[in-house]
């Protein structure tokens, strides 16, 4: 078993006192548990997620289109999340699903979602675009990346949000967390 804090050699922006709270929702889910992360570059929450399943029937999916052209901080690579996947020992755990992040939410077929972390886009047609395709499939938490963001690349991600999920639970660090029930608030 890899130590919780191996997602420190991965490439990424999320911060670990962001990735330590996600991995602490994670481990307090129930077992058999799917978390999906929208967003992965080049895995490093995705692999942060995945070692708080460790030694347990949870899993993470991670949804990316992995288009060069669709930057983040990091530039998105399929072969580096995979083999960042493959080093850590964490191929149990992890389900990689090369997609854009709204088609992927609409096509799920999958178990309900236990905890849907977001870091795909952060424009706000996108963002609520993403979350009304994956909130059905939703029982359990929202997590937000960026959600205190306030340049012009990231507002988009609170606008959406607190349009649609009301007001979070806790913003930890830049991560806005919702306890999502089922009810959006559509009205826009």
């Amino acid at each position: 078993m890899q130590h919780p804090d191996a997602w420190e050699s991965v490439s990424g922006q999320t911060m670990g006192l962001e990735l330590g709270y996600l991995q602490r929702l994670v481990a307090a889910l129930p077992g058999g548990a799917v978390v999906v992360e929208l967003g992965v570059c080049q895995g490093r929450s995705l692999c942060a997620l995945a070692l708080a399943c460790q030694g347990t029937d949870k899993v993470v999916y991670g949804v990316d289109d992995f288009d060069p052209a669709n930057p983040g901080y990091v530039t998105p690579d399929f072969d580096s999340t995979k083999a960042n996947v493959e080093r850590l020992g964490l191929g149990q755990w992890v389900r990689i699903v090369k997609s854009d992040s709204t088609r992927a939410g609409l096509d799920w077929r999958g178990p309900k979602v236990s905890l849907l972390f977001h870091d795909a886009s952060h424009f706000y047609d996108k963002v609520k675009a993403d979350l009304l395709a994956w909130l059905p499939h939703v029982e359990g938490y929202v997590c937000l990346h960026d959600y205190t963001g306030e340049d012009e690349g990231q507002i988009g991600v609170s606008q959406a949000a607190n349009e649609l999920l009301g007001k979070p639970i806790e913003v930890h660090p830049r991560l806005g967390v919702f306890r999502w029930t089922g009810e959006a608030k559509t009205s826009s």
